[in-house]
Parts: C-alpha cells; sequence; structure tokens
C-alpha cells in the first residue's frame, strides 16, 4: 500500500508540457504559467485541443459531480510549448528547463519527436540532477524503441494497452510501462467539454498522475518511484 485513498490528499502539481490546457470546470484550479518562446497565444489556450485530454487524464476534479475522475489529486502547470499541434524540440526543452527551475517534480511530456538535439540533451539533464520525474509517451509507432523523448534513459517511456490489457497496436513495441491508451474519455476545450481519444500521449498521464499520487504520501527520488511503479506493476508479457 504505498498511498492512502484520502480525497483530500495534496498532490504535487503536474507540469503539462504540451499544446496549453484551456480553461475548463473539471480542471481547477489549474495554474496556467508558460508559453514558449515565438508562441502567440497565452498558455490558457489550446487549439490544438491535445494539452486539454491530456491533463485531464492525470489531475481531473473528483467528487464534483461533473465529468471524470482522475488518476491524482494534483493541479496543473499548463507548459505550452506546441502551437496549431506543432512545435521544436528546443521549444520542449525551454519548456522542460522552466518547469523545472519553477520547482515541480513531476512532468508529463505526451509529445514525439523523431529527434533530439544537444538542447534537449541539457534539457533532460537539468531535470534528472534536480530530480525531477519525467514521464513521455512511448510513441505512436510500433517501433522497437521508444521515440524521442521518452527514448532517454532519465525518461519513463509509457506505451498503451486496449482495454482488454493487450498491446495497441499502434504503440511502440518498447516502453518501460503500459496503461490504458485507447478511448480514454477526458476534457476537451469545446463542446461537449469531454472527448475519447487514443493513442500513447492517452497513457503517459496515467503514470504521471499515479507518480503524484505517490508523491503527496512519501518524498520518493525519480529511482524511488521507478522501483515502486516496477514492484506494483502487472507484468502483461
Amino acid at each position: 500500500r504505498l498511498w492512502s485513498q484520502d480525497p483530500d490528499l495534496e498532490a504535487p502539481t503536474i507540469a503539462i508540457i504540451d499544446s496549453g490546457v484551456a480553461l475548463h470546470a473539471d480542471l481547477l484550479p489549474a495554474e496556467f504559467s508558460y508559453s514558449a518562446r515565438g508562441l502567440p497565444e497565452p498558455p490558457e489556450s489550446d487549439w490544438c485541443r491535445h494539452g486539454t485530454h491530456v491533463a485531464g487524464i492525470a489531475a481531473a476534479i473528483s467528487n464534483n459531480k461533473i465529468g471524470i475522475t482522475a488518476v491524482s489529486p494534483s493541479d496543473v502547470s499548463s507548459v505550452k510549448v506546441l502551437q496549431f499541434c506543432w512545435g521544436t524540440v528546443s521549444m520542449m526543452a525551454e519548456g522542460l528547463v522552466w518547469s523545472v527551475d519553477q520547482g515541480y517534480r513531476v512532468v508529463n511530456l505526451s509529445l514525439q519527436a523523431s529527434e533530439t538535439n544537444v538542447v534537449m540533451d541539457e534539457a533532460v539533464a537539468h531535470a534528472a540532477a534536480a530530480g525531477v520525474i519525467m514521464v513521455a509517451a512511448a510513441g505512436n509507432y510500433s517501433e522497437p524503441e521508444p521515440i524521442w523523448p521518452a527514448r532517454y534513459p532519465e525518461i519513463i517511456a509509457v506505451g498503451a494497452i486496449e482495454r482488454t490489457g493487450e498491446h495497441a497496436h499502434y504503440s511502440n513495441l518498447k516502453p518501460d510501462f503500459v496503461a490504458p491508451g485507447t478511448d480514454v474519455v477526458s476534457t476537451y476545450p469545446v463542446e461537449p467539454w469531454y472527448e475519447s481519444q487514443s493513442g500513447t500521449s492517452m497513457a503517459a498521464p496515467h503514470v504521471a498522475g499515479t507518480i503524484a499520487r505517490m508523491l503527496a504520501e512519501r518524498d520518493l527520488t525519480s529511482d524511488q518511484a521507478h522501483w515502486a511503479l516496477r514492484y506494483t506493476a502487472v507484468d502483461l508479457g
């Protein structure tokens, strides 16, 4: 038993490094904090509609009689690094460094890149040295290695499973963990305010939320959190 079921437990804020997190009744309170340089929209805008969905999986409010219940009783911080679903690795790195410097312990990166660069190398090293626990989508490609940034050994790579517990056909073949990723209902920035989506992007915040929930109960290092997940996870083969 790693954590209690107390709904009033205060879990650490999860930094959602993504396309922004829109204002949503099921995500309050939330910190709308940061937009990468060159992005004209504020962090509470989400034209891509991706970051809002990811945030709800990790941290939608429980017991408020609307919508959904998330994994963790956390606030979220919108770290906007994408515009219209597009960004650069350097913008991602900038958002990660900012999150570390703000003192966030858990970051979620439901982002995919075909390559990385030295700026991202330095950002990941900076985060790891600060004890930040990084979780990323392993990638929506059936390849033998996770896609960047999940490929970094310092980052927990999360693949997707179907409702049956079987490997999702679109998911990367070598993640650290798997979580539900198919037809996941979560918060959405336009009516009807909730939407079903699929992908490893939806799987990653299940793990980020779980880690935040664990940290609410006890102070764990990144290695300890990784060990706790591995020790308690079900081996699906």
